[in-house]
């Protein structure tokens, strides 16, 4: 969007488009700007460079850059004959220069610290088009920066590389004033912040926030506005002091993270700190997969639902899986964890859509009432944890976990191993009936592919 913003002032047309378009492949551009986001649609990026360098007209004037192409810019060089450009677009070039002198673009390029860039210009929100996919978070909020940056160097997180050095305060006044204008009021602030709280700045940027109309209880046309710091604040960072001033803006909601259960009893301090202090929207954010067992994720989620009965309030998780920085997929499995187990929190999320409720009863029907039954919730067939009210009425869970309960500590070892697949495409046999009973229930994970093989007879089972 701001690239967009660059090419527009110096007359240039821009065109936004998303993957590969045959028409706009066979045109001549001055510039083609190809973004990479997660490393894990790498495949996709080397997929569609090369793709528009098939227009060899066009091949010298494809730049390649964002997350994927920071972290991997070796492999990308290598994959498709392009250098890419590593972390933000911080080069000045005598156009920048040059409208930075005129008092109209003063507030957004001149700075003590910083020649003039691509990145400081405010972002242009009419490349996308009325039916993109981005159309509703576009139309709500001011997309904005108000630092740059973390002091953190979390071994999880590429902050540190994409934006190395921490910028302490960026004014977003002129850039709210300048959406505004060109592209019509929104009643949200979606602030990407990857640490605003280590700001020296802070309360400076608190105010700028209440002075540009976003005080706790501020509306646009009736409806209430919000302030998203989208990335999350650091709580070990959050004091009192803090608190009291994100409680004087819309913040909705304060997402604050919860990555490893050694930080339980500061999580549960700050929450409780926020919610004492009037912040009436809450979430986390979770990390799950890293160097935690399954139980830590339950753990940490179960918590949550304590403070909420606890102090009345609505604080909603939202899990994360852990993928290296580096990974080309999302198939990575972290030391405790197995694909059954993983596919399980997959399936669970996909039905509330990346989040866990805030309420009690909803928590323990799709986690499990405690650790026990937790596990085996990650165990059942995939269609019993998808349908499960369904599967409770046919008295297929209850079957279930009949049989698993007759099953001796060494046996259970070995069941999950036996299902540590995403999906199971045989049903193994044991010489224990217990062991037989409870894999019948796995047929339901079948395809008919699994259970027809190519003769057209169906496939033997797997002897243990």
């Amino acid at each position: 969007m701001k690239i967009a913003t660059y090419h527009r002032l110096k007359g240039n047309l821009v065109s936004y488009i998303y993957g590969m378009d045959e028409w706009h492949k066979n045109q001549f551009w001055d510039e083609i700007c190809i973004t990479s986001m997660f490393t894990y649609d790498f495949n996709e990026l080397i997929k569609t460079t090369r793709y528009y360098s098939q227009n060899l007209f066009n091949y010298k004037n494809i730049k390649v850059g964002g997350v994927s192409a920071t972290l991997m810019s070796d492999e990308v060089e290598a994959l498709t004959g392009i250098k890419p450009h590593a972390g933000t677009i911080n080069t000045a070039d005598s156009f920048l220069r040059e409208i930075a002198a005129k008092e109209i673009w003063a507030s957004y390029l001149r700075s003590d610290h910083f020649e003039p860039s691509i990145d400081m210009l405010p972002p242009d929100y009419d490349i996308f088009g009325k039916n993109s996919s981005y159309a509703k978070i576009l139309n709500e909020s001011y997309i904005l920066y108000t630092t740059k940056g973390c002091v953190n160097k979390c071994s999880f997180c590429a902050v540190h590389i994409l934006e190395p050095d921490f910028v302490q305060y960026i004014p977003i006044r002129p850039r709210v004033e300048y959406i505004a204008t060109k592209f019509g009021e929104r009643r949200g602030l979606l602030l990407l912040d990857n640490n605003v709280t280590a700001s020296d700045q802070f309360n400076r940027i608190i105010d700028e926030i209440k002075d540009m109309g976003f005080k706790s209880g501020d509306k646009l046309n009736n409806v209430m506005k919000f302030v998203d710091f989208n990335q999350g604040v650091d709580a070990r960072r959050l004091n009192k002091s803090k608190m009291k001033k994100l409680s004087e803006i819309a913040i909705k909601p304060l997402r604050i993270a919860f990555d490893d259960i050694k930080m339980e009893r500061l999580y549960r301090n700050k929450m409780i700190l926020a919610i004492d202090c009037g912040i009436k929207y809450l979430s986390n954010y979770i990390l799950y997969n890293y160097n935690d067992p399954p139980e830590d994720l339950y753990n940490r989620m179960k918590i949550t639902i304590d403070i909420n009965q606890e102090h009345d309030a609505k604080i909603f998780s939202f899990p994360m899986k852990f993928v290296p920085l580096t990974a080309k997929d999302r198939t990575f499995i972290g030391y405790h964890w197995t694909k059954r187990q993983l596919r399980a929190i997959r399936l669970i999320l996909n039905v509330t859509k990346g989040i866990v409720s805030h309420k009690k009863d909803f928590f323990e029907h799709a986690f499990g009432r405690d650790e026990e039954e937790y596990r085996r919730i990650l165990l059942m067939p995939q269609d019993y944890i998808l349908n499960r009210v369904m599967h409770e009425k046919d008295n297929s869970i209850a079957d279930w976990n009949q049989a698993y309960s007759k099953l001796s500590d060494h046996q259970k070892k070995q069941f999950a191993n036996l299902i540590s697949a995403d999906r199971l495409r045989v049903i193994p046999t044991s010489k224990s009936k217990k062991m037989n009973s409870l894999l019948s229930h796995y047929e339901c994970e079948l395809t008919e592919n699994d259970k027809v093989g190519n003769s057209g007879k169906p496939t033997e089972k797997k002897n243990l």
